[in-house]
């Protein structure tokens, strides 16, 4: 079975299941960016999972990448969450060309529901690819601006490390963006990073006091608010 023989078989059991009435609401839910088929994560993760799970004596990183490519044409939103459970299924049979793909997917059919995914797919294999590390820093500075958002969350879950400089470097970059996005991810990413170290969130707030949108400023101090500010001995 090839790239082509998979999805075809994919698109063929999902179709047998799609729910028009289910449909509606759910791309109404995405703005209507997508269409649908109707079927939500716990209807779709049954049929999908035994499909992913049989073809793992056949995946290859050309087998995994050119499935994601034609997954990621189908019109339908459920066929790009399909391609995302693959990519995470199969994180061994990546390769440093994998981000390729990835950034392939993150500039089309653009909306949060898979950029986050991928900032945080991101965020597990540069562990294993720090040479990604180098492209990352071009997209901080991307005129696409969910590429930026990449940049921007995919050290969400890295805690204390979290590389600092890094973080805050990116986060300036874009404080004078006015994309819902960037704002958004600047203050998530500010508030995470807190959790592990507050007072390098604090400090880096206050040097920077006033470059930061109000929607940045509230998220990022979401928890610093419910910590108690050190005191100074004198």
């Amino acid at each position: 079975m090839n790239a082509k023989a998979f999805v075809d078989n994919i698109q063929e059991t999902l179709e047998a299941h799609q729910n028009p009435a289910k449909a509606v609401p759910m791309a109404a839910y995405m703005k209507n960016k997508f269409p649908f088929l109707g079927l939500a994560q716990t209807d779709l993760n049954p049929l999908v999972k035994p499909l992913l799970k049989g073809v793992k004596p056949l995946v290859t990183t050309k087998f995994l990448h050119d499935s994601v490519r034609l997954l990621w044409k189908q019109p339908e939103r459920e066929y790009q969450y399909v391609a995302l459970d693959l990519l995470y299924t199969y994180q061994m049979q990546t390769s440093t060309k994998t981000l390729n793909v990835i950034a392939h997917c993150i500039t089309t059919k653009s909306w949060w529901d898979t950029v986050d995914s991928l900032a945080s797919l991101v965020g597990r294999l540069c562990w294993h690819y720090p040479q990604w590390l180098e492209t990352l820093e071009s997209y901080s500075r991307h005129e696409n601006f969910w590429l930026r958002r990449i940049a921007l969350l995919y050290q969400l879950n890295y805690r204390d490390k979290t590389n600092q400089k890094l973080l805050f470097t990116y986060c300036l970059a874009n404080a004078k963006e006015e994309e819902f996005f960037i704002r958004k991810a600047i203050g998530w990413a500010l508030r995470e990073y807190s959790k592990s170290n507050p007072e390098a969130v604090r400090d880096f707030l206050a040097k920077h006091k006033g470059q930061f949108s109000p929607l940045s400023q509230r998220e990022a101090t979401k928890y610093l608010s419910q910590l108690p500010k050190p005191t100074i001995s004198r």
